[in-house]
């Protein structure tokens, strides 16, 4: 895994499934966890959510192919303390790593642009409503609601554990 080639992080363990990474978070004590959305019996953010509960201590920042703002913010306010992609790079990787390992929390460029553009769409449609509800007519008002496109996501061309254990970060 591409952590374990970056200074100063230890790889403690994997887990495949929420559940596991539950027990495993509590067996091996990770300063930080890489957290997919989407697992078997359990998701990504119900696993960080009963992780925080019981060891508010550990770190966990989303590291998913998900990009609906939706699951984004649900994911935040269910205490990740990070969230990218799957197609950041591993500078981009390094970055999130060590930025809440520092107590900062890390969003990464494509994912602020994911939640700007959802607020900004649900503006708009607001501002549509409120305008055609005054009495101008929908044929004259220009502009309103763009959809969101969810890119879906690809397959990993290689083993992928949907939650990785840090030891040590930073």
């Amino acid at each position: 895994m591409l952590v374990q080639s970056f200074e100063g992080v230890e790889l403690a363990g994997k887990a495949s499934t929420g559940v596991d990474a539950l027990e495993q978070s509590r067996l091996l004590k990770p300063d930080l966890i890489l957290m997919d959305l989407r697992m078997p019996d359990m998701d990504g953010v119900e696993a960080t959510k009963r992780i925080k509960v019981a060891q508010p201590t550990i770190k966990v920042v989303a590291l998913t192919a998900l990009e609906d703002p939706l699951q984004i913010t649900r994911a935040l306010e269910e205490g990740m303390d990070g969230f990218l992609l799957k197609r950041a790079s591993p500078r981009e990787l390094k970055l999130a790593i060590e930025s809440v390992i520092a107590g900062e929390q890390y969003l990464s460029p494509q994912v602020s642009a994911i939640i700007a553009k959802a607020y900004l769409d649900e503006r708009s449609r607001k501002h549509a409503r409120h305008r055609f509800q005054s009495g101008i007519p929908s044929r004259l008002f220009k502009g309103g609601a763009h959809t969101l496109s969810i890119r879906h996501p690809q397959r990993h061309p290689q083993p992928f554990y949907p939650v990785t254990f840090v030891l040590n970060g930073y």
